[in-house]
């Protein structure tokens, strides 16, 4: 019989001193190695479990084996099965980036506040060695890319002689790892109401947005025009 075993607690803090921090949305990604969190104050947490080699920014593709991402997260690729001392190795998650994806904003038109909780996060599959994101507060939802990458950094250094004099000091180049979320379409204006889901489709380019009443339909590289599918908001 199958046990299940607490393996990781992400943050510390109780509820009562959370606030804004409260977490509002929790998502895996296909290959299960990165894990996103979004909070009522409108920003997005990403979590990377540790990589063998030290290398735990690089994206990666999603296994080409059959696994859940719970099952992944909680095992680290390990069959449940195993004896809880081969289980103990499994990796854990680690901070890996945060940024600000939503801001609170204020409807003039209804005089509504928009708040800037983030109600719902989509993984896109990896593309070109990023990592995209779809995240939605109430009104708007947006693609985000997310990118680890190399970038030279000047360094000047002093050089000195061999009879212990003072030396040119000339600039060097070395490469620094930093990462950079940018946000690709920001999708707005398609609901009346609360966007409470967002669904990734199977074809990777379309997604539904769904609020209390209405469905819509989007393509990911068209943030101008979306296509209601379902609407049951009764006749006034």
């Amino acid at each position: 019989m199958s046990e299940w075993q607490l393996k990781q607690t992400l943050g510390d803090l109780p509820s009562s001193e959370l606030g804004d921090g409260a977490i509002s949305a929790v998502e895996f990604d296909h290959s299960g190695r990165y894990l996103a969190t979004g909070d009522r104050a409108g920003r997005v947490r990403l979590y990377s479990k540790d990589a063998p080699s030290g290398d735990a920014h690089a994206p990666v593709a999603a296994s080409t084996k059959p696994m859940s991402a719970m099952r992944s997260a909680l095992w680290g690729g390990k069959s449940p099965t195993k004896s809880p001392d081969k289980a103990a190795g499994a990796q854990e998650y680690a901070l890996w980036h945060e940024f600000q994806s939503h801001e609170a904003e204020f409807d003039y038109l209804k005089s509504v506040e928009i708040e800037e909780k983030i109600n719902c996060l989509r993984w896109l599959k990896p593309v070109s060695n990023s990592l995209m994101l779809l995240t939605t507060n109430d009104k708007t939802v947006k693609l985000w890319r997310v990118r680890d990458r190399e970038r030279p950094v000047s360094v000047v250094e002093q050089y000195t002689s061999r009879g212990g004099k003072e030396g040119l000091r000339l600039p060097v180049f070395r490469k620094e790892r930093r990462v950079a979320a940018c946000p690709r379409r920001t999708f707005a204006n398609g609901h009346a109401y609360h966007i409470n889901s967002v669904s990734l489709n199977s074809d990777a380019e379309t997604f539904l947005s769904a609020d209390d009443l209405r469905i819509n339909l989007w393509h990911l590289s068209e943030s101008g025009t979306s296509f209601n599918i379902v609407d049951i908001k009764p006749d006034n």
